[in-house]
């Protein structure tokens, strides 16, 4: 792949394709400080952005009945952000551009899994599932940068060929339900419940990965830490001698202060039963190894 190739949108460049895969996975250094954004680049963004999402997904983020939906409210959210550059900047990338470019990809790839993600983020109106799908999206276009031989399955999301043997992903999300006081929740039911929802699935063996993004419950709950993560985990499998995920990886996009930029965090938590086929997947991709750090995840090994 080419560093230089430009993403572009009706004769906009928006920034070349490696800043944009930079980005998304942790890797683009230094955001630009602005007291404000300027109009100029705010009508050019949000002119781009309908464009974009109206060719792409058949979608109006400017359609007061699509109130409610996540695209339509994350839109509104970008538009009060001018005067908070950084923030604006971050949302622009990683909530539409970026979005939208791994779904380009997608259907680059392949138009049947395109219509699929494409059916269940712009008609879906539920914020857990949308952030899920959303989720598995990033992941399937981060296969994809990573040149990884794999298809699209349902249950697990991912069948990927490692060393001529087969290995599975599945993907999962944890969200506080935003009509409800954040402050009431409990971040520790609420990832338990949804590793216990996602532990008694027919293919969970150690031959399938959980990759578990709990960027929303961070976000409200930073104080969660790598131990509590295993903790979350045993809870979900307490009896050893039972077959788990080969591993649990859990994501987490946040800002990082050792890079002033945002990354990807990952806590990749192995079960006894793992199997050596993920250990190689892992190490070979570019994943971070099985230790209770915080590690970047980048977008090219």
């Amino acid at each position: 792949m080419s560093p230089v190739v430009l993403v572009c949108w009706q004769g906009e460049i928006l920034f070349t394709l490696k800043e944009l895969f930079f980005f998304n996975f942790g890797l683009l250094h230094k955001n630009i400080i602005l007291d404000k954004i300027s109009d100029y680049d705010f009508f050019r963004d949000t002119n781009l952005l309908i464009q974009y999402y109206d060719d792409l997904l058949g979608y109006d983020v400017r359609d007061v009945r699509n109130i409610g939906h996540p695209i339509y409210e994350k839109y509104q959210e970008l538009c009060r952000l001018t005067s908070n550059p950084k923030v604006y900047q971050r949302e622009k990338l990683y909530s539409h551009f970026s979005f939208l470019e791994s779904l380009k990809r997608v259907k680059l790839h392949s138009e049947a899994d395109f219509l699929f993600y494409k059916d269940r983020l712009a008609k879906n109106k539920y914020d857990t599932t949308y952030y899920g799908n959303k989720f598995e999206a990033f992941i399937y276009f981060t296969l994809l940068e990573k040149d990884i031989l794999f298809r699209k399955t349902e249950s697990p999301d991912f069948t990927i060929m490692s060393n001529e043997n087969e290995i599975y992903i599945e993907c999962g999300s944890t969200m506080y339900d935003h009509l409800k006081a954040v402050k009431k929740a409990n971040p520790f039911v609420k990832i338990r419940k949804g590793l216990n929802k996602k532990s008694n699935k027919s293919y969970v063996n150690g031959r399938t990965l959980l990759f578990y993004d709990i960027t929303n419950i961070k976000f409200y709950q930073p104080t969660i830490k790598i131990e509590d993560l295993h903790y979350l985990v045993k809870k979900s499998c307490p009896d050893v001698s039972k077959d788990y995920y080969g591993s649990v990886v859990f994501f987490n996009f946040c800002f990082d202060l050792s890079l002033d930029t945002y990354a990807w965090q990952i806590n990749s938590i192995r079960h006894k039963n793992c199997a050596q086929e993920i250990i190689e997947f892992m190490q070979t991709n570019g994943f971070p190894d099985f230790t209770t750090e915080n590690r970047l995840f980048p977008i090219v090994a």
